[in-house]
């Protein structure tokens, strides 16, 4: 019982003596200096004139020792990721004439967070002890745009049509000049066998692509800013084509329509087709139609669906002039879409005396 006594005897004055130990102890804490070591990017902001420099600064951050209450060098050492501002100013820019400057900045210099209160914290040191920052003035440039090399994808001809020929570029005088006068492009293969793919029973297809800056050139193209246009582009061609020969017959096409003249006339193809060598003409025998090997050209895709046995060639009488003999244009029914002769062909007609 003695021993509860001790205990609870006068509990309510324990306690509260308890309570003021601690505050005391929380108010001494709070009042002790603390010092830490803690790191702050930097970031460069150009005051007036930013469209006339750029500036980065070496080192991209520095360690600074803040001394303080604990209280608030624990908080401060919280933070994600502080930022100190650094500002130039129009009287940090390039002489007249020059195109650079290096400016050194130092601690009081930096323009710290917010939260950096100055009633408990006080900025001590830094490290490194001075920031250099490089002021560059920034130029626009108009370039000739070189014209990319054509990619090779097989089974298809590429052609580049109506690329961007010039440019106009801002950025700093050092990195204009890398350029070496010209830019350079290149078209992104990826993008042009996407067009094979998409083309189905189109020969052709035409797109225009956005032009990639050459790898050469890259590095330096990432810090300067297209000014007009604002991106590189050509109209890239595909052709996938298959010629394919096919041996048909021929017919002469008289219309219901036509006049008393011309349908007073009877037609046949003329012997002088004989020693026309590209028709590769073949007279029929026994009366039969003759034939002639036919170059028909298309895409794959369409070049599939030929039928042979579907293939009607002729010409129409209609066309004959009022000559004795006349080559008339060739016309073939039945192709695909996508499909057509490799170029006009005409056969001689004569009229039949």
């Amino acid at each position: 019982m003695r021993l509860l006594g001790l205990i609870f005897d006068n509990l309510g004055l324990k306690l509260l003596a308890l309570v003021m130990a601690w505050a005391v102890w929380f108010m001494t804490r709070e009042g002790l200096t603390e010092e830490r070591v803690i790191w702050m990017d930097i970031k460069v902001v150009v005051v007036q004139g930013e469209d006339e420099v750029v500036a980065r600064a070496t080192p991209p951050g520095v360690n600074i020792t803040v001394t303080g209450t604990a209280r608030a060098v624990a908080d401060f050492d919280g933070l994600v990721s502080p930022v100190a501002i650094l500002q130039v100013k129009s009287e940090h820019f390039p002489p007249t004439g020059e195109w650079n400057t290096t400016e050194t900045f130092v601690l009081r210099d930096l323009q710290l967070p917010e939260s950096f209160d100055r009633t408990a914290l006080r900025a001590k040191t830094m490290e490194p002890n001075v920031i250099e920052v490089k002021i560059d003035r920034i130029a626009v440039r108009e370039f000739p745009v070189e014209a990319p090399p054509v990619p090779t994808v097989a089974g298809s001809v590429v052609k580049v049509l109506q690329p961007t020929t010039t440019a106009t570029v801002r950025g700093t005088m050092a990195n204009l000049d890398s350029l070496d006068g010209s830019i350079k492009t290149t078209i992104n293969r990826d993008a042009v066998i996407s067009m094979v793919r998409a083309m189905g029973s189109d020969h052709t297809i035409s797109q225009r692509i956005d032009l990639d800056i050459d790898p050469v050139q890259q590095s330096t193209f990432h810090l300067l800013e297209l000014v007009e246009p604002d991106s590189l582009a050509a109209r890239v061609e595909v052709s996938n084509v298959v010629t394919k020969g096919f041996t048909v017959p021929v017919r002469i096409f008289y219309s219901s329509a036509m006049t008393a003249d011309a349908a007073s006339r009877t037609l046949r193809f003329a012997p002088v087709n004989l020693l026309n060598e590209p028709l590769n003409w073949n007279e029929g025998e026994a009366g039969g139609l003759p034939t002639m090997s036919l170059r028909l050209r298309g895409s794959p895709v369409s070049m599939a669906k030929v039928d042979r046995t579907a293939l009607i060639a002729f010409v129409i009488a209609d066309d004959m002039p009022a000559e004795d003999v006349a080559p008339l244009k060739l016309h073939v029914d039945g192709l695909p879409v996508g499909v057509s002769t490799e170029g006009d062909v005409f056969i001689h007609v004569q009229i039949d005396r």
